[in-house]
């Protein structure tokens, strides 16, 4: 049965009311790595190139392989190539074989494509702030876990002015911080001690110097 739509000439073996829709199948062996996404060829009869479809997944994805499909738009390329988006969310690598039916095809019907009203702008500003709130809560709790794992082996260092170090470095590390964006004097720093012939000042022991200089060329202006 043909379907024509604008420029689009379509022969499918499916028919879904007046919906004509065709199944896209693996091209090679594909490996899905453990809790991924992962885009891959698809093979799509019947669809003529340069058409616009939309490809929904399959219910065997789920019973049979465990894994998931995304909506996907793609144009259709030379012999009748495109492309899908699969996720694996479980904890194991799911092999798909070669000619694997995945996803139910259909020509993307632009009339069904309307763009936003002003009314619906601060209702998805809303939206989009929320989910913006949530991912930002979600990171901070996972560096706040992760630095409560990290911190409980590690110990602040005592030492004195009059040891010898080799430099500074940072036990602490604060939540969202790397240690090479942290300022060189940071007061959460701790001095390594070693055997080496140089030593350390104070963070307050070298204001105090600069301190002391300043004042002593005023005197000298003064003067």
């Amino acid at each position: 049965m043909e379907h024509q739509d604008s420029v689009a000439h379509v022969t499918s073996n499916l028919q879904d009311n007046s919906a004509v829709i065709a199944l896209a199948e693996t091209v090679n062996s594909v490996i899905l790595e453990p809790q991924s996404e992962t885009i891959i060829p698809v093979k799509i009869p019947k669809f003529h190139m340069g058409s616009t479809v939309i490809l929904e997944p399959c219910h065997k994805l789920q019973s049979r392989f465990s894994i998931a499909g995304g909506k996907t738009v793609c144009n259709i390329e030379n012999n009748n190539m495109g492309i899908y988006r699969l996720l694996n969310p479980t904890n194991q690598t799911i092999y798909l074989d070669s000619k694997v039916q995945i996803a139910v095809v259909q020509l993307l019907n632009f009339r069904n494509i309307h763009a936003f009203k002003e009314q619906d702008e601060g209702f998805l500003c809303s939206v989009f702030g929320k989910t913006r709130k949530i991912a930002s809560e979600n990171i901070e709790v996972a560096q706040e876990r992760n630095k409560r794992h990290y911190d409980k082996n590690t110990q602040e260092l005592e030492f004195r002015l009059t040891q010898r170090v080799s430099g500074l470095y940072c036990t602490k590390v604060p939540v969202g911080k790397a240690p090479k964006l942290h300022r060189k004097m940071d007061l959460n720093r701790s001095i390594k001690i070693t055997n080496l012939q140089t030593t350390t000042k104070s963070r307050q022991q070298m204001r105090d110097n600069t301190d002391n200089k300043l004042q002593n060329r005023d005197s000298k202006n003064d003067k």
